[in-house]
Parts: structure tokens; C-alpha cells; sequence
């Protein structure tokens, strides 16, 4: 099976400071000379290198088998991903809907579903998680979902998607789909017809502010009146998510050279989790949820750079085989770019099928854009 060069330093590009970070463990563990951090070498390091080994062979034979592939398989590969987030998804979360609003019986799912931090008045209130955990885990597959159905032009399954959307009532989700809806503003409208587009974006937006006006000013309500919000800002000493966002980053710093540089290892957010506590005397969790600061705290400076300069070389590949016939294709896949970047800041990790299922997804834009570009030169010899 062919192995691009493209693929190969993508990989590359992700995989070796994992590997370099691997090295740094040699100089942490004199360095550190702390019992926990050699319980951690003794009892994690080498389930994760083998974790990132099998992550790295399915990668490397997922890229060849997609260069295989004819644009019509290649969107098969769309659906499918798109075919599971409804079937796992869909179903339960149209039941948890009728049971908000109707009090049909539900099974009783361990899922944070009670909406927290809110003022006394809308105590009480549930958001929509189907099977997750919690809206946070939800919302990411929803503006997937989102993506590749507009993309494949399924209508009913965008308004469903973004239906759940709004009754998760996750501050994060909606945040992530404003951003997402203005850069594919940016990238799917013409330019030409921008000014129309607006326009017929306005009607949209003020007729459904007419006949759900009721409904929205409930819905914004509930938002503003998020304790976080109402108090006039966020104090990340009441916030145990924010205290393992950004705590890790002040932990490598006042540790030294080498950790800022490599880290302190492949899966050492385990080793935090046995060390430093949060405001409110828990340990720290054995993930931050937050792509950057693990990939800080496990392999430095060198893993923020690496993770840079991989979303910034996926999106300089859709560029290079952009062609007026493609640029649908291209500006989708530089959609699912852009919302890979957000939500690595509140819900990723780069050993989850999530994260690497997207990275195949954009590089399947890229074989259909491609496909079209080399189909352009065959046609036109001259360009």
C-alpha cells in the first residue's frame, strides 16, 4: 500500500516528540529523584509507549488504505463517522428531549445532566447529554456531526445536531459554534454574493427570534445567570477545570530546563495527578481534557511547537490544491482544521479515536480537493 509523503511527516510531526520526550525521562528521573515520578516510569510509561505504538501502526495503515480510495469511498468514510455519532447519539437523545419536556421515564444514566453553578432561581435545571458524560463530551461530536452533514448536504440531520446543540446548554459548545459558523461564513460564501448571504442570514435570524422569542430570552437568561457570569468574572481558584488547564504549564516552568524543553514524559499527567493537588484539596486528574496542556506537561515546548506546526501544515496542504472547482472541498476541510484547534482547548487528547479520526477526515478533503485539482490539469494542460 503507497505511503505519501505528506503522511509521513504528519506523522513524523506528531509522533517524535513523544519520542523525544521518551529521552527526557532518562535526565527527569536524577533530575526530579522523587519516589512518585518512579512509580510512575514503574507502573504507566510503558502502557502508554505502548499505547502510542498501537496508535501509530493503525495510523500509518488508516493513510495507506485512504490512498487507495476513489472520491466516492473517500465520502463513504464521511458517513460512516457521520452514521455513528446519529446511532450513538440520536436515539437517546431524542428520549432525554421527550423526557425533559414531557416526563416520559428515562433509565438513569450516571451523566452530568444538572446544570451546576447556576443562580437559585433555575436551580435544577437538566441539559441534554444523550449517552456522554456531559455536554462537554457531546458537543464536540454535534459540530462534527454538523460539518460533514452540511458538507454532504443532509439537512434534517444538521437541524437535529444543532437542536441537541442548544439544549446541552454547554457555554463551551456554543462558543465553539459561533467561531465555526463565522470562519465557514468566511470560507464557503463567495465573496461576490456576500452581501445577499448577510441578508438572507438576517431574515433567517430575526424570523426565528420572532417565533421563539419566548424561548430565547429563557435560554439566555439561564446562561447569564451561570454564577461565573453573574459574579462578574471567573476566579480559577473556584474552578477545578481551570486549575488543570493552566496549573500544568506553572508546574513544568518551576521544575527546570528539561521538562520545559521535553516534558516530564509520555503519560506523565499521572504522575501530576499523585503530586499536586487543586484549590479545593483533590489531586489533579489523570488529564486536563486540554490537547496543549497535556501535550506541554508530557513533552514541552517541543510538543507545543510539533502540534503548531501540524494544524498549520494540514492547512497549507488543503492550500495547495486549491482550484475554483475544489473550494468546496478545501474550505470544509479547513472547517474540520479549525474546529480540531478549538475544541483541543477544552476537550481532546491525542490518544483518543476522536482526535485521529478528524486528522483522517481533513485528509480525506484533501484526496477529493486533489483529485479534482489533477482532474483540472488533465482537462486543461495549459493552466
Amino acid at each position: 500500500m503507497e505511503w505519501r509523503r505528506e503522511q509521513r511527516f504528519l506523522v513524523i510531526l506528531f509522533f517524535l516528540p513523544i519520542f523525544l520526550s521518551l529521552l527526557g525521562v532518562g535526565v527527569n528521573v536524577f533530575l526530579l529523584n522523587d519516589s512518585c515520578y518512579y512509580r510512575y516510569i514503574a507502573e504507566n510509561l510503558s502502557g502508554r509507549l505502548v499505547n502510542v505504538c498501537c496508535y501509530l501502526i493503525m495510523i500509518v495503515f488508516a493513510f495507506s488504505v485512504i490512498n487507495s480510495f476513489t472520491v466516492e469511498e473517500l465520502k463513504k468514510i464521511m458517513q460512516v463517522y457521520l452514521w455513528s455519532i446519529i446511532i450513538v447519539f440520536v436515539p437517546f437523545g431524542i428520549w432525554q428531549l421527550l423526557h425533559l419536556f414531557f416526563g416520559i421515564w428515562i433509565p438513569p444514566l450516571d451523566t452530568r445532566a444538572d446544570l451546576h453553578s447556576l443562580t437559585a432561581y433555575y436551580g435544577g435545571i437538566k441539559r441534554l447529554t444523550s449517552l456522554a458524560n456531559e455536554p462537554s463530551f457531546l458537543v464536540p461530536f454535534l459540530i462534527d456531526g454538523i460539518i460533514i452533514a452540511a458538507y454532504l448536504r443532509k439537512t434534517l440531520i444538521v437541524g437535529i445536531f444543532i437542536i441537541f446543540l442548544l439544549f446541552s446548554l454547554s457555554l463551551g459548545g456554543y462558543l465553539n459554534a459561533c467561531i465555526i459558523l463565522l470562519v465557514g461564513m468566511f470560507y464557503l460564501f463567495p465573496r461576490m454574493n456576500f452581501k445577499k448571504n448577510l441578508i438572507i442570514g438576517v431574515i433567517i435570524s430575526s424570523g426565528i427570534f420572532i417565533l421563539f422569542c419566548d424561548e430565547l430570552v429563557i435560554l439566555f437568561d439561564i446562561i447569564l445567570s451561570r454564577r461565573e457570569l453573574s459574579d462578574g468574572g471567573i476566579d480559577i481558584s473556584q474552578s477545578s477545570r481551570l486549575q488543570m488547564v493552566i496549573m500544568p504549564w506553572y508546574f513544568v516552568v518551576q521544575k527546570g530546563i528539561i521538562p520545559f524543553i521535553v516534558g516530564f514524559g509520555p503519560g506523565s499527567f499521572k504522575y501530576l495527578h499523585t503530586t499536586e493537588k487543586l484549590a479545593n484539596g483533590d489531586f489533579f486528574h489523570r488529564t486536563s481534557n486540554c490537547l496543549y496542556t497535556d501535550s506541554f506537561y508530557e513533552g514541552g515546548i517541543v510538543a507545543i511547537l510539533a502540534i503548531c506546526c501540524f494544524f498549520i501544515y494540514m492547512y497549507f496542504l488543503l492550500n495547495k490544491v486549491r482550484y475554483t472547482t475544489n473550494l468546496r472541498d478545501v474550505s470544509f476541510g479547513k472547517l474540520l482544521i479549525c474546529q480540531l484547534v478549538i475544541t483541543s482547548f477544552y476537550r481532546a487528547d491525542f490518544m483518543s479515536p476522536r482526535f485521529w479520526i478528524i486528522v483522517m477526515l481533513i485528509f480525506v478533503f484533501y484526496r477529493i480537493a486533489e483529485f479534482k485539482f489533477h482532474e483540472n490539469i488533465a482537462n486543461n494542460p495549459n493552466l
